[in-house]
């Protein structure tokens, strides 16, 4: 379904009467408010797309994700759901 040029320019002026009010006013706070309002509503994907062909997006470089460090991952669950691995003391009595 491609979204006409009247819904795009509705969600621009429910983008901007959020703003101007103090509220939050994301894809996801156009999409409901336009819903609340009985307006097609475009998806949230769609608004999020229409907002950056519009230039009406704060581009904020702080808030990209980070890079993961090796000790911020979450240890992979092992057997029986224990997120120990498995003992390895078999391999010691082997030995002796």
């Amino acid at each position: 379904m491609r979204i006409t040029d009247e819904v795009k320019q509705q969600a621009l002026n429910v983008r901007a009467a959020l703003e101007a009010s103090g509220l939050d006013y994301g894809p996801i706070s156009v999409h409901d408010k336009m819903t609340a309002m009985g307006l097609p509503a475009p998806s949230t994907a769609a608004l999020a797309r229409i907002f950056r062909e519009k230039a009406v997006v704060r581009l904020e470089p702080k808030k990209k994700p980070g890079l993961r460090t090796a000790g911020s991952c979450i240890p992979r669950r092992t057997r029986a759901g224990s997120s120990m691995p498995p003992s390895t003391s078999w391999l010691g009595a082997a030995r002796a």
